[in-house]
């Protein structure tokens, strides 16, 4: 099951065709005719709605096992920089981030809370015991997507391309779960397009996640 995880990476829950909700000049992919209403309401300041399949799993989830040789403690804002070089280094260039500077400033956004409030315990880097980030996962709560259940959210999962086929993202998965369960909460949500991570929804669906729309969503 790890195997599964980590061969897809970078399995990002992506989520809009702009991950910026409040700066949507910026396309990373060759827009389709489907995403024209998302386009449209981000452009018109409304909540700009998922692209992608809606996933939800009741906690708790299997508790993690951790490879040897890694360290996983929550991300802390002095990360920005190395997150910026490690999202940017995760992704086809252009896909995630136009460069590095701009995947930078959307690891600052993320914890400036431009993508919903960060839930600190669930959002985890793995780093070697050097201290080197390999992976990362950040989890929020009122995510500003329209139809997102009111439960923690997962708006990115990544690993270094170098890192994969350890583990690694299943390990960021599963504690992140854990600590939000440990917290109280009953379920975790994320998103994915399963047409380019056909193997992260294969993951997921074997892990219990289930597919949910908008419209099935209790407020």
């Amino acid at each position: 099951m790890n195997d599964l995880f980590a061969r897809g990476f970078a399995l990002s829950p992506r989520y809009c065709p702009y991950r910026r909700a409040q700066r949507p000049e910026f396309s990373f992919r060759r827009i389709a005719e489907s995403d024209f209403g998302s386009i449209f309401e981000v452009v018109a300041g409304v909540s700009p709605r998922l692209v992608g399949m809606l996933m939800q799993r009741a906690l708790p989830l299997p508790t993690p096992a951790r490879p040897a040789g890694v360290v996983i403690r929550p991300q802390v804002a002095g990360d920005s920089v190395a997150l910026g070089a490690l999202y940017w280094d995760s992704y086809p260039k252009g896909v995630a981030a136009v460069d590095l500077e701009d995947a930078i400033e959307e690891m600052e956004g993320v914890f400036e809370g431009e993508y919903g409030t960060p839930v600190e315990s669930a959002s985890l880097v793995v780093t070697d015991n050097a201290g080197a980030l390999l992976g990362c996962i950040q989890t929020v709560t009122s995510p500003p997507w329209e139809g997102i259940p009111a439960v923690p959210f997962v708006i990115e999962l990544f690993v270094h391309p170098g890192q994969r086929r350890r583990g690694l993202g299943s390990l960021l998965l599963l504690t992140a779960a854990q600590a939000v369960h440990e917290e109280g909460w009953e379920s975790i949500a994320l998103n994915v397009q399963e047409e380019t991570a056909a193997e992260a929804t294969h993951l997921y669906r074997a892990l219990g996640f289930t597919e949910i729309t908008p419209a099935a969503v209790e407020s």
